[in-house]
C-alpha cells in the first residue's frame, strides 16, 4: 500500500519538467531523483535535479517561479545504453558517465552527490537495469526529445510547480516570476539648440 502515494509523489515531479517533446511516460517508473553537481569535461560545474529511468537520466536545471514552488527545465538526455559508469571508489559521493562514442557531447561527465549513500543507491539501479530486456526494449520505444530554446516564462504557463528544497542550506534557487517582462531601453532625448535670434532675424530682413 505504501507504493500508492510514492508513485503519486513521483508522478508530481514528473508533471513538472518542462522543455521537451514526446512522450515522457515511455521512459517507465521514476526510479531515483535527487541534487547533484555536475561537471563537463571543460571543467564547468552547474548545480542539476536529476530524475533516474530504466534507461535515461533526465537532467534538469531548477526554476522557481514562486516563494514555495519550483519547476524543471530539461537541460540534456543522458541515453544510459550508450555510457558506460566509471566510479571514484575512493569517493562515496562521485561517479562519471563516459560515452561509447569518443569526444561525444560534453562527455565526460562527472557526477557528485551532496550526501552519502545517495551514489550508491544510484549506481546500483543503473547496473540492475544495464541489461534488462525490458529497459532495452524503453530505450528503443523512447521518442523523448529536447525542445528548442523559447521564451521561457511562456512554457512555464500551466505548470503549478512543486516544493523542493535546495540541494545545500546555503544554495539559492532564484526566483523568476513568469510575467517577468525586459525592460525597454531608454534612450536619452537629443539635444536641438534654438536657432541664434539674430540668424532669425537675418532671414526675415
Amino acid at each position: 500500500m505504501l507504493a500508492v502515494p510514492h508513485r503519486a509523489n513521483d508522478n508530481k515531479f514528473i508533471s513538472n519538467i518542462e522543455g521537451y517533446h514526446g512522450n515522457i511516460h515511455k521512459l517507465g517508473r521514476l526510479l531515483r531523483h535527487d541534487w547533484f553537481c555536475v561537471t563537463d569535461r571543460d571543467g564547468k560545474s552547474k548545480e542539476r535535479y536529476l530524475f533516474l529511468f530504466k534507461a535515461r537520466i533526465l537532467v534538469c536545471k531548477v526554476r522557481r517561479i514562486s516563494e514555495d514552488r519550483s519547476v524543471f527545465v530539461l537541460k540534456d538526455i543522458i541515453r544510459l545504453p550508450e555510457v558506460e559508469v566509471k566510479d571514484h571508489k575512493d569517493d562515496l559521493r562521485v561517479f562519471e558517465l563516459h560515452h561509447k562514442q569518443p569526444d561525444f557531447g560534453n562527455f565526460p561527465l562527472t557526477i557528485s552527490a551532496h550526501k552519502d549513500r545517495i551514489k550508491d543507491a544510484w549506481l546500483a539501479e543503473i547496473r540492475q537495469h544495464a541489461t534488462d530486456i525490458l529497459a532495452l526494449a524503453e530505450h528503443a520505444a523512447d521518442d523523448l526529445r529536447l525542445q528548442p530554446t523559447v521564451d521561457e516564462n511562456k512554457r512555464l504557463e500551466p505548470l503549478q510547480g512543486i516544493h523542493i528544497e535546495p540541494a545545500t542550506p546555503d544554495q539559492v534557487i532564484p526566483l523568476e516570476p513568469r510575467d517577468a517582462k525586459p525592460q525597454k531601453a531608454v534612450l536619452p532625448k537629443r539635444y536641438s539648440p534654438e536657432p541664434d535670434k539674430k540668424t532669425k532675424e537675418e532671414k526675415l530682413a
